[in-house]
């Protein structure tokens, strides 16, 4: 068992993932840099093991940085059944081959393509609607709330083990991507109509018009009922201005 002050060494050694980027291998120096403490921890009796254990990392690594943390916790897990005997080397490998990669697109999807979206969106309200205090609360809350889902992904993948694969999938967070980009689709019709209420009511219909024609056009139907919500959001924005 890892001592809990170890773990949380190497839970604040993952935000230097990046620190180092090669293209052979991309962030797999990053990752042998944070795990390095605790393979030394649970192979310390053994230095030929503690060798073979990092050389596990030093092929190609690369993820989306939001989850380097639930990763290096599952490494963990796995790396102690290693150490007792009770799981293959190869196990790992098998692991690292599928969920790195699948991970890494989550990511994609779900931080860069969507909640990263969103916090700009809201964001840009917030400035141009000159809500200074509320935009420096927004981005400290946003923050902080990343900071949290790292810290708990990493906790819970480490005592979780494979089982923790189970949870990302009951947690569906592709669908999660999509219903939050639909709410970037209504937050950018809020943003358009903040900017366009200081230049008369005129500019806000012409904006809800296109937008609307734009919804028309839309080749699936939920989209159209996305953009018009927009455009009834916009034209509150248009009121309030």
């Amino acid at each position: 068992m890892i001592p809990k002050s170890l773990l949380w060494r190497t839970f604040w050694r993952t935000y230097l993932v990046g620190a180092v980027y090669t293209m052979r291998g991309l962030q797999n120096v990053g990752m042998v840099f944070i795990l390095h403490p605790a393979l030394c921890a649970l192979y310390a009796h053994d230095p030929a093991a503690l060798q073979r254990a990092r050389h596990r990392y030093l092929g190609l690594y690369n993820t989306h940085p939001c989850w380097t943390p639930a990763l290096v916790g599952l490494f963990l897990s796995l790396e102690e059944r290693i150490a007792r005997g009770l799981l293959a080397p190869q196990a790992l490998a098998a692991v690292r081959s599928t969920v790195v990669f699948t991970l890494s697109g989550l990511g994609d999807a779900f931080f860069s393509g969507g909640v990263f979206v969103l916090w700009a969106l809201v964001q840009c309200f917030l400035l141009v609607r000159g809500l200074w205090l509320w935009a420096g609360v927004w981005t400290v809350a946003a923050l902080t709330a990343v900071q949290v889902m790292k810290m708990v992904t990493f906790f819970r993948a480490y005592s979780r083990g494979l089982a923790f694969l189970q949870d990302l999938k009951r947690w569906d967070l592709i669908n999660w991507a999509r219903h939050i980009k639909v709410v970037c689709a209504v937050a950018l019709a809020a943003v358009l109509g903040a900017v366009a209420a200081p230049l008369g009511p005129w500019a806000v219909v012409l904006m809800g018009t296109g937008a609307g024609v734009s919804g028309l056009l839309a080749p699936g139907g939920p989209w159209r009922l996305v953009v018009l919500a927009g455009v009834g959001l916009a034209w509150i924005v248009g009121q309030w201005a």
